[in-house]
């Protein structure tokens, strides 16, 4: 495996994590809002849901600002004295 199939499998795997802390956070904040009313039944659909919605925003965002974090500009004047270069 090379060096960029680790960086995507660590950013995945790192998704998938915050994904499951975010659906056990949801469930239980949701299982006080719900509680006694029909909705109750829909609670595991609805905590899955917003998860692994949250973990796919999570992933895109990550792999999408690796490469800025990684790269960066560091050709400009700026960054040659000392500047930031997107980090």
């Amino acid at each position: 495996m090379n060096h960029g199939q680790k960086v995507v499998m660590s950013i995945f795997i790192t998704a998938v994590i915050i994904g499951v802390v975010a659906g056990l956070i949801i469930y239980h904040l949701y299982l006080g809002f719900f509680g006694g009313n029909p909705g109750l039944s829909e609670l595991p659909f609805i905590a899955s849901f917003l998860a692994t919605g949250i973990a796919s925003a999570a992933f895109t965002i990550m792999l999408l600002l690796y490469p800025v974090i990684k790269k960066g500009e560091k050709s400009s004047s700026y960054a040659a004295e000392g500047g930031e270069d997107f980090k």
